[in-house]
């Protein structure tokens, strides 16, 4: 009921960073809403009661997709392990933050971490440094990188066919998450929203119309065994979603420019930086974030006043 959800965790947040890879580099085919697509993978929803752990749940269902995928049986990973070293002051975290995580450091066992409900226990981080070491024995992601995935229906389908599992930041209310069949906020209804984070996990045709199946992270008492469903009308009430791929594009995030004698890195926010170091114009060229090593002639740059050295993305 819309009075318990009120009783259980969330705890997801987004910023956007243009620096982030695309998913979709290689064109894939387009999704047959007709046969759908439900992951193989042997999900069980997870409890995080009153935590605000959501983004640390799905980040070890990603985990338990990625591992299934390669070598077809489930681990039983730790959200207590991603979440601890990601918690916001407040509570919660951002979503990029952990699948950044897994991709960095992988997972540990549940048995290593042991997860529970409560916002201390995922805060906990005794046993950390031991479980970043066993966590290595299992880190399976390196050879990929997470990507942002286009927040509508049709890509997120594509998304979840091609990798088996998405995550998904939601803006939700308790009303509309009260059923299986989630219904998106309504302006001036007078009901608090919250962020969410759920993993996608397949995507049917449900009552005639488009749907996402999503598992939660209130155990499998909520919805319909723990999952539910989200329509094409709750695509713009979503604040992110980001896939372990490696079909990604890198993007250009920055400009090479001359004024003059004087060449400039100029970013998206048209902010110049003085550039001098051939070296660093071949990394940056190297790894995509500019796409020409020949300046383009401007009249005027918005001068920082500093000099580019050095760009690391995170």
């Amino acid at each position: 009921t819309e009075q318990q959800i009120d009783f259980l965790g969330k705890g997801s947040f987004f910023t956007p960073d243009n620096r982030d890879y695309i998913f979709g580099a290689t064109a894939p085919e387009p999704f047959d809403w007709n046969k759908g697509y439900i992951s193989p993978t042997p999900f069980v929803a997870s409890m995080q009661g009153q935590s605000l752990s959501c983004v640390g749940q799905s980040t070890m269902n990603l985990a338990k997709n990625a591992w299934f995928h390669k070598n077809g049986n489930l681990q039983d990973f730790s959200a207590r392990f991603p979440y601890c070293q990601i918690a916001l002051p407040g509570g919660g975290a951002f979503l990029r933050d952990g699948v950044d995580l897994l991709v960095k450091q992988g997972d540990c066992l549940n048995v290593t971490m042991p997860s529970g409900q409560t916002e201390a226990i995922m805060r906990d981080k005794t046993g950390l440094p031991e479980a970043q070491i066993v966590s290595k024995g299992y880190d399976i992601y390196g050879d990929l990188a997470y990507a942002s995935v286009g927040l509508n229906i049709d890509t997120l389908a594509v998304a979840i066919r091609d990798s088996g599992a998405v995550m998904i930041g939601a803006t939700g209310h308790n009303i509309g998450w009260s059923t299986p069949d989630l219904k998106p906020p309504v302006l001036g209804d007078g009901q608090p929203t919250w962020g969410h984070a759920v993993t996608a996990v397949g995507a049917v045709m449900r009552n005639g119309k488009k749907a996402i199946k999503i598992l939660n992270s209130w155990s499998s008492a909520w919805g319909e065994n723990g999952y539910g469903y989200m329509y094409e009308d709750y695509m713009k009430w979503l604040q992110a979603a980001f896939v372990l791929t490696d079909n990604f594009i890198n993007p250009n995030i920055m400009k090479l420019v001359i004024l003059g004698k004087e060449q400039f890195l100029v970013d998206k926010d048209d902010k110049a930086w003085h550039i001098y170091n051939a070296s660093t114009l071949n990394n940056l060229y190297a790894t995509g974030i500019i796409s020409t090593l020949t300046p383009e002639p401007v009249p005027s740059v918005n001068d920082t006043g500093k000099e580019f050295v050095i760009l690391t993305q995170e």
